[in-house]
């Protein structure tokens, strides 16, 4: 995350944003607008929406409404963008091992954001294309990220007073359910969370941090995909309460 502080010095007292490197942005004018007028009290962020081929992307591109055959991808953010003049409030809450471009990065800045008080800001998933392949990362990174990263976050807000209501949601979130480890066996945990939650394939280390990493996107998520993948409507406390009440039934 030390690219932050170097694009804070470099484009200071202005707005900066940071994207996948294989995402294809096509602001509308209104978005454009936003952008340029972003202040200190708010943050953008976005979906991306998965086209399958080139050819695909360039045809959608085309349409006068390309929201119609888009679907936007709901787990995880693709763009973020806010005042260059927030990155040393922000920069204490993120972990040395984040890195941009790489799991984890999209959901703890958008929390670190609004552990400093921003308020978010949804552009539409259509502006931002992304081309589908194959996965490159590693369980092991996921793993080894996502428990210093989350971990360092937590340690943060807990040592600040001044953090947001919804930060502290978060904090106290991520406490119960990283103390389930201590309640629920192994095979157990997999299986609850496997149930609940589309995303969890694959060789599972520390099954409890997809709960966590599910929680942390319903912080960061549009209220209106949240909706879709049925965690809850009621901002984000409702998802925490979701899939606290998947697992302490075994407690």
């Amino acid at each position: 995350m030390s690219l932050l502080c170097a694009a804070s010095q470099r484009f200071p007292d202005q707005p900066i944003a940071i994207t996948n490197a294989d995402i294809h942005i096509s602001l509308t004018e209104a978005s454009q607008r936003i952008l340029h007028e972003l202040d200190t009290s708010l943050f953008l962020l976005a979906h991306r929406c998965d086209v399958s081929a080139m050819s695909d992307l360039v045809a959608i591109i085309g349409l006068s409404d390309p929201r119609q055959a888009l679907v936007p991808y709901n787990s995880g953010i693709d763009f973020i963008a806010f005042h260059s003049s927030l990155v040393p409030r922000v920069h204490p809450l993120l972990s040395s091992e984040l890195t941009i471009g790489l799991l984890w990065w999209d959901l703890i800045l958008p929390l670190a954001l609004q552990a400093i008080g921003l308020k978010r800001l949804h552009l539409d998933s259509s502006q931002f294309l992304h081309l589908n392949h194959t996965e490159r990362w590693s369980w092991e990174f996921i793993d080894r990220i996502g428990r210093s990263s989350t971990q360092y976050l937590s340690d943060a807000i807990q040592a600040n007073p001044r953090v947001s209501e919804l930060a502290l949601s978060w904090f106290v979130s991520y406490r119960q359910m990283t103390a389930l480890r201590f309640a629920l066996g192994p095979k157990d945990l997999i299986r609850r969370l496997l149930f609940r939650h589309h995303r969890l394939t694959g060789p599972i280390a520390r099954p409890i941090l997809f709960a966590v990493a599910a929680i942390s996107e319903s912080f960061v998520m549009n209220p209106l995909l949240l909706r879709k993948v049925g965690c809850g409507a009621g901002g984000p406390k409702s998802p925490s309460a979701y899939f606290l009440a998947v697992l302490s039934p075994a407690i």
